[in-house]
């Protein structure tokens, strides 16, 4: 069972601290019986694809290749694939990206242990206000 706040704002669906536009995953389609199967099945795939990312990668500048949540919240950008050590994440070469999300900013509130992610291949970009 999926869990998630879903919020519908306009022409885009809200789920938890993701926001997707509806009319890029939807298609509209109503059987006889009243039921919209396909948009039901096409909706829950898009809410477990927003839910199954532990980051949001499009506020995470892209040199950023990988994220970690360390045992404090904290979470940080890797260039390269970072491992434990002890309480945190940590990469013999230090090459961290210089990049940082607060326990506060951070939306990963899983185990730290389980937290590694590499960025996706596509990353939807954010657009600004009055951008098209």
């Amino acid at each position: 069972m999926i869990k998630a706040e879903v919020v519908v704002d306009g022409d885009w669906l809200k789920i938890g601290n993701r926001s997707i536009r509806m009319n890029q995953y939807l298609d509209w389609v109503v059987l006889l019986d009243g039921v919209a199967e396909k948009q039901f099945r096409l909706l829950e795939d898009a809410i477990k694809h927003c839910l199954e990312q532990k980051y949001d990668w499009s506020v995470i500048p892209a040199h950023v290749n990988f994220m970690a949540t360390d045992e404090d919240g904290m979470a940080c950008g890797w260039l390269v694939e970072p491992h434990i050590v002890g309480n945190a994440w940590r990469n013999q070469s230090h090459l961290s990206a210089f990049f940082n999300l607060t326990k506060r900013q951070n939306p990963f509130r899983g185990d730290w242990k389980d937290s590694l992610e590499k960025r996706p291949e596509y990353v939807e970009p954010v657009l600004k206000d009055g951008e098209k």
